[in-house]
């Protein structure tokens, strides 16, 4: 075999392979040429392709938009705009995305999303409005986490009179047979209480009387008082010269 035949026969078979070569080529062998596949060189990037969340923003479905630029990506996570930056959003505000946008966070249930104070991580306390911090749908004495720190202790008041007696378990508002007053030594008897006006009694009849005023009077005349016990008080009867007390003449 001529050395010169050698020499052109690799060239003669590039020629061959060019001659026969695929006008579209599908080198990644993913059924689409690379006429139409937008990387040749991914199986996983194609015009049929699914878009997917991916670090890379590739265009898997060779349409010109990926990740969130697209409409029809898979593999997102919710997002909740948190406009109180509480790191808390609104359930309402929930959208599908593959990162998060600014002042977007992963948790909802924020139950009030214009107040930081309130949200699924805060801390029931006891309050005026029975605001419902924590989100869990109760409030103040209806919700079994309420802070006992915030709480009052009430008094059993079993007569009315807005005393109580027995303590009884803190709450936020008591109930209404409760009073935050104590000091009742009988809650039997609403006219007995820390603020009730002192009532005298006769040692004999036990019948109330008003306590007597505190007008100066002369010895040996009578109270003029219409509030008090009526009683005369008399000067003691002189003893005679040369008499002892007691003694009889």
């Amino acid at each position: 075999m001529s050395p010169r035949f050698l020499i052109l026969l690799p060239l003669l078979l590039a020629g061959c392979d060019a001659l026969f070569a695929p006008a579209d080529p599908d080198a990644d062998g993913d059924g689409y040429p690379a006429s139409t596949d937008c990387n040749d060189a991914l199986a996983g990037v194609n015009p049929g392709a699914v878009e997917l969340c991916d670090e890379a923003g590739l265009d898997e479905n060779c349409n010109g938009l990926a990740n969130d630029a697209d409409t029809d990506q898979e593999g997102t996570r919710p997002a909740f705009l948190d406009a109180d930056d509480d790191d808390y959003g609104d359930d309402d505000s929930k959208v599908e995305v593959c990162e998060l946008p600014a002042r977007y966070v992963d948790e909802g249930g924020d139950c009030n999303d214009n107040d930081r104070r309130i949200n699924p991580g805060a801390t029931e306390v006891c309050d005026p409005l029975d605001v419902d911090e924590n989100c869990n749908g109760d409030a103040d004495d209806d919700d079994a986490d309420t802070d006992p720190e915030t709480m009052s202790v009430y008094y059993g008041d079993t007569d009315g009179d807005g005393w109580g007696g027995d303590a009884r378990t803190p709450s936020c508002d008591g109930r209404s047979d409760e009073s935050d007053l104590p000091g009742d030594c009988d809650d039997l008897d609403p006219d007995v209480n820390p603020e009730a006006a002192e009532v005298w009694y006769t040692a004999s009849t036990r019948t109330a009387m008003a306590p007597a005023t505190t007008t100066p009077m002369r010895m040996g005349t009578t109270p003029t008082s219409t509030a008090g016990a009526i009683a005369t008080m008399r000067a003691p009867t002189p003893t005679p010269a040369g008499r002892r007390p007691g003694t009889t003449a």
